[in-house]
């Protein structure tokens, strides 16, 4: 007779258990056990999908008005200030009658040009005056700078565009993240 090499396993409980291999075609010790097998089948579990929270921004609103320059106002306010108190104070100042004229603002540096007589330019004293001649006439054009500064603020208003966001608007979300990870989402306008 021929040996055969045989081994006979079993599975219990997920052991396996061998027998000893068999002489000559005999099985010793061998017994047909019914052995309850667990099948374990790996699937691929699919992450779940991100949350993707979407916030809509409500359109901005656009405004648009005229409105009186305040700044170019404010300018000419004081440059015809300044103007009208250097001529109110050499106004003061002064012991010549023409030179009360300048406490009228806007037309007093013309009245006291007009009223001032003439000078020769050859005689040394009248150097004093034609200086004094060139100032009122600055004074003047000052003055005036600044009351066309003051009417252009007021007549010729500036176009003003003003862009406002809608309200805020802040939603908070429970949110699925990678590798079955769980979160928050804060989406909204500020």
């Amino acid at each position: 007779m021929q040996s055969s090499n045989r081994v006979v396993a079993v599975v219990v409980g997920g052991l396996i258990a061998a027998a000893a291999p068999a002489v000559a075609d005999e099985v010793v010790g061998a017994t047909a056990v019914p052995v309850q097998a667990t099948v374990v089948v790996a699937a691929e579990v699919a992450e779940p999908e991100p949350v993707v929270v979407v916030a809509t921004q409500q359109p901005a609103a656009v405004e648009e008005y005229n409105r009186w320059d305040s700044r170019t106002f404010l300018t000419g306010a004081v440059v015809f200030g300044v103007g009208y108190g250097a001529a109110a104070i050499t106004a003061g100042v002064s012991d010549r009658s023409a030179d009360e004229r300048l406490y009228v603002p806007l037309v007093g540096p013309w009245l006291d040009l007009a009223d001032r007589g003439d000078c020769d330019v050859g005689n040394q004293a009248c150097d004093n005056e034609t200086t004094k001649k060139v100032l009122i006439v600055a004074d003047g054009v000052v003055q005036a700078v600044g009351v066309l500064l003051v009417l252009d603020a007021l007549l010729f208003p500036t176009q003003v565009h003003r862009t406002t966001v809608a309200g805020n608007d802040v939603r908070l979300t429970p949110v699925a993240m990678a590798h079955g990870g769980r979160g928050l989402g804060l989406a909204g306008s500020f």
